[in-house]
């Protein structure tokens, strides 16, 4: 609501956030408990439910980052994927994120309204 009441007729709110919920939570869920590292995360559902409600048009919604955490040399990834693909499966992903049906499978959206 504040975001909106900043705007001038006509402009636009970007927001980026984290997807809620995502596969990466499942993996580091323990590591962020012990650390005492803390997301507050909204699902895009919501979000688009929220951006209606304040009053914003032309709602667009898509992911950012679709990619599972299966690459060798990833941190505290599940190792699945041999090093020699990696180059070619994140290319993969990079392409995925064009595609508003795979939200439940990114790792991050990003929402948009104008005022």
């Amino acid at each position: 609501k504040k975001a909106y009441d900043m705007l001038k007729g006509g402009g636009r709110l970007v927001l980026i956030t984290k997807s809620n919920p995502s596969l990466w939570d499942l993996l580091y869920r323990n590591i962020w408990k012990k650390s005492g590292f803390k997301q507050n995360k909204i699902s895009y559902k919501k979000a688009r439910e929220l951006f209606y409600k304040t009053g914003f048009k032309h709602i667009s919604i898509s992911p950012v980052i679709v990619r599972l955490p299966i690459f060798c040399e990833g941190n505290n990834e599940i190792p699945l994927l041999p090093i020699f693909l990696t180059a070619y499966v994140l290319k993969l992903f990079k392409f995925c994120s064009r595609f508003y049906y795979l939200l439940p499978f990114s790792e991050s959206y990003c929402i948009s309204g104008i005022k």
